[in-house]
């Protein structure tokens, strides 16, 4: 099952506060400089727009993370619960303007109330030009973490990425990173930049009955340090 989001499937925090008036900006990709010029949508009508993330809505502070999740409306919360023995699997296209800023895409999310990293399991791209699997309880306040192996990336480039989440029952979490390369939306030639057994006994692992979410999050952006966010994706399959 592919989930087909619409502006309002989104529930936007800042600082652990709702906040649906933090949207970002709609940008033209043939208004960004060469870079994202072409860009590809594969079988798809290629996008004319993504979300530009540069300065934030008064009167929040750019330092503050914006963490964007599928809204419980959707599918009757099917993505922002406990989920069972469903594996998941989040993408999106991703691009930054400098390392400055910090992006995300997220899964098993429980938390949206800290203002530098989201709890849960996410795809970190940071602000040093590297891109990981990252597994974390409470990054803002000396919880426990994962981070897994770099993937070294450029600035000003899109990148597709994916972050699939395997459940093996009550005993471990499998997460898996890709990129890809070549082909756009629907049409990529994905490549496997790295796995991570997460084990129940970690400090790091998010039990299945607490209250998740997914999405993706962004942080320390500006006019100077803008990023952004295009065709993001969930995809819904049984396991077993």
């Amino acid at each position: 099952m592919t989930l087909i989001l619409s502006a309002s499937d989104f529930a936007i925090y800042n600082n652990g506060l709702l906040d649906n008036t933090v949207t970002g900006s709609a940008q033209l990709h043939s208004l960004i400089d060469s870079a994202a010029k072409g860009y590809n949508s594969g079988s798809l009508s290629s996008s004319s727009y993504c979300r530009e993330y540069a300065t934030v809505d008064q009167p929040l502070t750019p330092s503050d993370l914006t963490f964007v999740t599928v809204s419980s409306s959707v599918d009757g919360g099917a993505y922002s619960g406990s989920w069972g023995n469903n594996a998941i699997s989040v993408r999106a296209w991703i691009r930054k303007k400098t390392n400055s800023a910090e992006a995300f895409i997220t899964l098993k999310s429980y938390s949206i109330n800290e203002t530098s990293r989201p709890r849960g399991y996410s795809i970190l791209y940071q602000n040093n030009g590297l891109m990981s699997i990252y597994a974390a309880t409470d990054p803002g306040f000396g919880g426990k973490n994962a981070q897994g192996a770099t993937l070294s990336v450029t600035p000003n480039i899109w990148y597709r990425i994916r972050l699939d989440y395997i459940p093996v029952g009550t005993l471990y979490d499998q997460l898996n990173f890709y990129t890809a390369s070549a082909g756009g939306t629907n049409t990529e030639t994905w490549e496997l930049v790295d796995t991570m057994t997460i084990l129940n006994s970690d400090g790091w692992y998010v039990t299945a009955s607490l209250p998740s979410a997914v999405g993706y999050a962004v942080v320390d952006y500006s006019t100077s340090n803008t990023i952004y966010i295009d065709d993001f994706d969930v995809y819904v399959t049984p396991v077993g």
